[in-house]
């Protein structure tokens, strides 16, 4: 079986969104004949981007090697410079290591964090293998991506080329990413011809499904909302044009609940009975102002918000959903 050092920054424990993606092209590389060697580093949940999901290892098999890389951070204050620089270090390092001892024949790093396409390209420089880079995101093509000022944009398509030159392949998250890649940088097109677009493991729908409530219609969301970004947005929009902080024309606060309150709101207004039959169900790790946006709003009664839940927990959830928002 041919060996791939896999390079994943958001690796169980740690859930999430990010997390989804890298676990489960683990998972289910070693049905393609590829065995799965992986470079992560040493699992520290807890934050807003990187809660807890312990349910995630089960897909993990038992002898598929995962390396936690442990580095040194520097401390407190330090430049993020020097941070980058550290964990690069690290990376390189361990990365070494499990080259040596594995023989892997391709790299393949999930990205973002993006940075870490100069640790899979300085790997593949250094061993003679080739390395395949995955954007989840398509990096400085983002159109909901914020810059400081039109200049910082720019220079990190620059960045974004000059990471990816050395890629023997680029893939793209949605045929659309992967269409507007080559469109931005034609140099690059012959390598990024495929697009996987993000999915689900039939896996995780094989219990038994959960049976609707008849007399109540549930709206779930699960993931981030980006109500804080959006509002923010919202208030200096002149700002953002002018710099150029985001592409014109894109609007971060339908990413949110924002509109869909008003909508309840209206609703609630039009139609006081649907206080004992409609709920909003929100999954996930919420900002304190995703939850005053509820608590301010006059339908706060039909939200719930009931926190980041295990994979399983989230999936036998979503499937009692009437609507998924």
């Amino acid at each position: 079986m041919r060996k791939v050092l896999f390079i994943a920054h958001f690796f169980p424990p740690i859930g999430g969104a990010g997390v989804q993606r890298p676990v489960k092209f683990v998972k289910h590389l070693s049905s393609f004949g590829l065995d799965p060697v992986v470079l992560t580093e040493e699992a520290q949940p807890g934050s807003r981007w990187k809660p807890e999901d312990l349910s995630l290892l089960a897909d993990i098999r038992s002898e598929t090697v995962v390396h936690r890389t442990v580095w040194s951070v520097p401390p407190p204050g330090s430049p993020p410079r020097t941070i980058r620089e550290a964990r690069y270090a690290a990376y390189l390092d361990a990365g070494a290591h499990l080259i040596q001892t594995h023989r892997p024949d391709v790299i393949f790093v999930t990205m973002s964090p993006f940075g870490d396409a100069r640790i899979a390209a300085a790997l593949a420089h250094q061993f003679r293998i080739p390395w395949v880079a995955d954007l989840r995101d398509p990096w400085a093509l983002d159109e909901v991506q914020i810059y400081r000022s039109r200049w910082h944009r720019r220079r990190e398509r620059l960045l974004m080329q000059h990471s990816l030159a050395s890629a023997a392949s680029i893939i793209l998250n949605t045929p659309e990413a992967a269409t507007r890649f080559r469109q931005s940088f034609p140099q690059l097109a012959e390598r990024a011809r495929v697009s996987i677009t993000n999915g689900y493991d039939v896996e995780d729908f094989r219990g038994p499904t959960p049976s609707n409530s008849p007399t109540q219609f549930t709206i779930i969301h699960s993931g981030y909302l980006h109500t804080d970004i959006g509002l923010h947005q919202c208030r200096n929009w002149w700002l953002y044009q002018c710099l150029g902080r985001i592409e014109k024309g894109i609007e971060i606060l339908p990413r949110s609940h924002f509109y869909l309150m008003q909508a309840l709101e209206r609703w609630l207004q039009e139609d006081p009975t649907i206080h004992n039959t409609v709920r909003l169900v929100l999954i996930g790790v919420t900002s304190r102002a995703d939850r005053e946006l509820v608590h301010n709003s006059s339908a706060r009664e039909l939200v719930e918000f009931i926190g980041y839940q295990p994979h399983a927990e989230c999936v036998r959830r979503i499937e009692t959903a009437d609507v998924l928002f």
